[in-house]
């Protein structure tokens, strides 16, 4: 017994302090992005450490609105990271956004773009996007496109595993919501609303959100 007092009062002595001011706080600092439906919703723009996802059906303008954002952010200074997974961001587009000549491959840089193809490469970029050069503004498009590693080379069956999908990406925001509050950056996510059209039988469906966030659908 004389032991189990002993070590415990050893590891209570390892314990830190905590500063409990770092843990309150009423301040809202709200991040303009110049797109005014968004800032109109969110009063004023985005907090530092919001996830924010625009959910809608394929082809409405969401990695456009995305792109919209970044081009009105770096006159401000503000860096960039954009992780193109459906590589729809086609060279065009950055042409007619005047980003053409912007973007880099160099982790970093203002603006860069890099096109992960599972979670798990994702989650190492973001690591040195986020924790090493401080992006103000991480954008995912999109988070529906994203594939388990555990699925890559497999038999197309696996697609199929009940809930595999929502399982990865809600342990990859949970994650990731407060270590984008402590370090600053913003989450920007693209969720595509797509209809399948053969389920066993069942008829067609229609994919559902993995996580409402906050939620900018009609803009």
């Amino acid at each position: 017994m004389a032991r189990g007092r002993q070590k415990s009062d050893e590891d209570g002595d390892k314990r830190k302090p905590i500063d409990y001011s770092k843990f309150f706080s009423l301040t809202e600092e709200h991040m303009p992005t110049g797109v005014y439906p968004i800032d109109a919703i969110t009063a004023g723009g985005p907090e530092k450490g919001d996830l924010i996802e625009f959910s809608s059906p394929s082809g409405v303008g969401k990695s456009t609105i995305c792109c919209f954002i970044v081009r009105e952010s770096l006159p401000k200074g503000e860096k960039n990271c954009y992780f193109d997974v459906e590589r729809g961001v086609k060279s065009s587009m950055l042409t007619n956004m005047g980003l053409q000549d912007k973007v880099s491959d160099k982790m970093g840089d203002q603006f860069v773009m890099f096109k992960p193809q599972t979670y798990s490469q994702f989650d190492q970029m973001m690591e040195d996007a986020v924790m090493t050069h401080k992006y103000d503004n991480v954008f995912l498009d999109s988070i529906t496109m994203l594939s388990p590693s555990k699925l890559v080379g497999k038999d197309i069956e696996l697609m199929n595993e009940i809930g595999l999908d929502a399982r990865i990406v809600s342990a990859l925001l949970k994650k990731w919501k407060p270590l984008l509050r402590e370090h600053g950056s913003k989450l920007w996510m693209v969720n595509h609303i797509r209809t399948k059209m053969v389920s066993k039988g069942k008829g067609p469906y229609k994919t559902l959100d993995v996580l409402k966030i906050l939620q900018v659908e009609k803009l």
